[in-house]
């Protein structure tokens, strides 16, 4: 009897309900107080064949049962054995206890769980572990969580079953197929080809894809990938956090949503194990419950981020750790709702633009939040083509966001704002037959009212190249013997970019009276980009070697200022990613477009590498026409707000021909800046100065070989002059809305007016 009573206080204890029988827990001298047995005599039995499903049960009720009754133990039913059937245990699913074995060899309902006493044994089970899973909760919340009421009863037996059973698979058949929208992306539909191979290997069962119908029909049996249309997907589209996933089953329909080609993988994974956690013990027949849900998500860093009202189309990585989300179909009101929704978690909005042009399609809206765990959320909104992007950057240390606005500064004495080309002609290589090697070569170095300066790019790697930056800096610098760089900005990664930092940093990093303040750069995952994932690695390395150096990564819509000149980002890496999820032979698509105006109102716009062309490759959700390279975009975005006094030529002169060549016609510049040298200009094969593209500012020139400047008379009487780099150093000083030129020789570095 005593046995008895004993295994009872036990049971009651274990799950919170026992008060000590010891009124007086001081007292030790009170021998007619009967020993109560501890909560941890019981233990966790589960089968060792179990999958991660019931272990992740077993553990939701361990983390139960731990505050009102301590740690209980778990063990597979091979790990501890049970000789004399009198051990205290839980038993969850089909061990290879009697007490298991004998629920379901004479429970005769194949979709039921159970939560029944069997002498010393509690037996949470189910003809399915996700039935199973149900007792297990079942059990948590009924008697675990329970704080009053009845004890746990000698006998027990709480039979349980699927309301409203979904059969997957009946007798190893299945009339479920897979079915998507008309006009997915390359990635839905690779996606759904893959559900159903993983399905066929599992269970050799054949669910043939095609696209989903413009109604829904209730009648059909399917599971719906990336369907959102239907008003059967809307539980689950309100579920799916950006990077996410939801299933859903829900009558004859299995919905998957996702947003990324990793989180589809995930879901269909995690889709996979809904079916083998479904499938009925001892039968080939899978039974659902429905109004099933499973949601989860592929990335850490973005879970937390507020559920937006629009799934985005995809969500890719954006280097550093961060990720670009893309919406399409957007609006200003989704834009706006956002926004709300960031601050609404704690995030704090940091800055905000627009960039408007009277001539421009439609509007641009930018915004940036960020929130105490120094994360950064970055808002652009371009209503041309009703797309948003949301690019999530955790902040590392030493990163810093833009200033708000311009900061004070203290004038230099006798320095005048001012914008160098750098020619690196005299360092080209030529092989045996005298023809270059290394041609083109971009290096812009600003020096702003303060006198310091900020440099964009840095030339290619050519012996010498680290000297000649050093030598104009010295020359311009108010004190020779403290020259101060406050921003190094990279457009993006090819050598004939950021080469020349290589050797500059090697050389003069450690040198007294040089110092950089802030590196400026936006480069893409290393693994969406091909062989220039090693020069983004190298750059990085070569930054590492100056010390204290802050970084900034800018994003499209950012304003960057420095004492009397600001910077307008019209055009950064994720533009890209909206079109196109990788650089792989289309890196210059990753160059950074900037857009300088100084404290006169002088524009200059940096065009760096961006392609030549239009794109009318889909973009990811639609399959309407997009731009792979930016300058479509950027005349389309922002029309008359990119006009500007300078320009720099596109690649080099070979871009910058989007559209019937009408890009330089939006900037409208009255000079241009062509960072290439004579062997590139004048190249027979490529005759740079005669296509196309460049015609805006070559038109009606002579061509003469071997001059560095020409000039284009339009009808409406616009003089345009180009300036080449070569060897020589253009030097353009800002007054009064404009800019005069003076070119440098190297010889003698002696100054002479052009």
């Amino acid at each position: 009897m005593k046995k008895i009573i004993g295994l009872l206080l036990c049971v009651v204890m274990l799950f919170g309900m026992l008060v000590s029988c010891n009124k007086n827990n001081n007292s030790q001298n009170d021998e007619t107080t009967p020993a109560v047995p501890v909560a941890a005599d019981y233990k966790i039995i589960y089968p060792s064949t179990a999958s991660n499903t019931v272990k992740e049960a077993v553990e939701r009720l361990q983390k139960a049962a731990k505050k009102p009754v301590g740690n209980l133990k778990a063990s597979t039913d091979t790990e501890t054995r049970d000789a004399s059937g009198d051990a205290l245990e839980i038993l969850v699913g089909l061990t290879n206890r009697p007490a298991s074995t004998d629920f379901y060899k004479n429970t005769t309902a194949d979709w039921t769980y159970t939560v029944r006493r069997s002498g010393n044994k509690i037996l949470l089970a189910g003809f399915s572990e996700a039935l199973t899973v149900k007792a297990v909760d079942y059990f948590i919340e009924n008697y675990v969580n329970k704080t009053t009421g009845d004890d746990f009863p000698e006998i027990v037996q709480y039979d349980g079953k699927f309301d409203d059973s979904v059969f997957f698979m009946s007798n190893k058949i299945t009339e479920y197929t897979i079915s998507y929208p008309r006009g997915s992306s390359q990635m839905i539909t690779k996606s759904a080809e893959s559900l159903s191979e993983k399905i066929k290997s599992k269970y050799n069962l054949t669910v043939p894809y095609s696209y989903a119908s413009n109604t829904i029909n209730e009648s059909k049996k399917e599971i719906l990938v990336n369907v959102m249309d239907y008003d059967i997907c809307a539980n689950a589209k309100s579920l799916v956090v950006i990077g996410g996933y939801a299933i859903e089953v829900k009558d004859n329909k299995i919905i998957i949503l996702a947003t990324d080609k990793e989180s589809y993988q995930q879901a269909f994974s995690s889709f996979m194990l809904m079916l083998a956690a479904n499938t009925m013990t001892g039968t080939s027949n899978i039974c659902m419950e429905n109004g099933a849900l499973s949601t989860g998500y592929a990335y850490n860093s973005l879970k937390d981020l507020p559920v937006p009202s629009i799934t985005p189309v995809q969500v890719l990585t954006a280097g550093d750790g961060g990720y670009t989300a893309v919406f399409e179909k957007a609006s200003k009101t989704f834009f706006n709702q956002y926004g709300a929704q960031l601050e609404a978690i704690g995030y704090t909005k940091y800055t905000s633009s627009e960039f408007n042009g009277s001539t421009a399609a439609t509007k641009n809206y930018f915004a940036t939040y960020r929130n105490d765990n120094n994360e950064v959320i970055s808002l652009g909104f371009h209503e041309y083509n009703d797309r948003m992007y949301l690019t999530h950057t955790p902040m590392s240390k030493g990163q810093v966001l833009p200033l708000t606005s311009a900061p004070e500064y203290t004038p230099a004495a006798n320095v005048k704002t001012k914008l160098i080309q750098l020619g690196t002609e005299g360092l080209n290589v030529t092989d045996a037959n005298g023809d270059i090697i290394a041609e083109n070569s971009m290096c812009y170095i600003i020096q702003v009212a303060d006198g310091s300066f900020i440099i964009i790019d840095a030339a290619e790697n050519l012996a010498g190249v680290e000297e000649r930056i050093y030598k104009v800096l010295k020359k311009n610098a108010p004190d020779p013997n403290n020259i101060v760089i406050s921003a190094w900005v990279f457009t993006h990664a090819h050598g004939d970019h950021v080469g020349g930092f290589f050797r500059f940093a090697d050389r003069y990093a450690k040198t007294a009276g040089i110092t950089v303040k802030q590196f400026v750069y936006n480069f893409p995952n290393n693994s969406l980009c091909s062989g220039e994932a090693s020069v983004q690695s190298r750059t990085l390395d070569a930054m590492k070697k100056f010390s204290n150096v802050e970084t900034l990564k800018p994003h499209t819509g950012d304003v960057l200022y420095y004492a009397d000149v600001k910077f307008n980002v019209l055009y950064t890496q994720e533009d890209h990613l909206a079109v196109e999820d990788t650089f792989t032979g289309n890196y210059n698509s990753a160059s950074l477009v900037l857009q300088m105006e100084t404290a006169d109102g002088c524009k200059v716009l940096f065009g760096a590498d961006q392609p030549v062309s239009m794109s009318v490759s889909p973009n990811i959700q639609t399959g309407d026409p997009g731009w792979i390279g930016c300058e479509g975009a950027l005349e389309h975005w922002y029309g008359s707000f990119i006009e500007s006094y300078v320009v720099t030529t596109f690649h080099h002169g070979y871009g910058g021909g989007a559209d019937g060549n009408t890009i330089y016609y939006a900037i409208k510049p009255k000079i241009v800046l062509w960072d290439a040298d004579l062997g590139s200009v004048d190249n027979p094969e490529l005759q740079v100065r005669k296509q196309a593209r460049n015609q805006y500012f070559t038109k009606d020139t002579k061509n003469v070989t071997g001059t560095t400047k020409g000039t284009a008379t339009h009808d409406d009487g616009t003089v345009v002059t180009y300036y080449i780099a070569a060897d020589m150093v253009q030097e353009l000083t800002f007054a009064n809305g404009e800019a005069t030129v003076l070119e440098y020789n190297y010889s003698g570095y002696v100054a002479f007016v052009s």
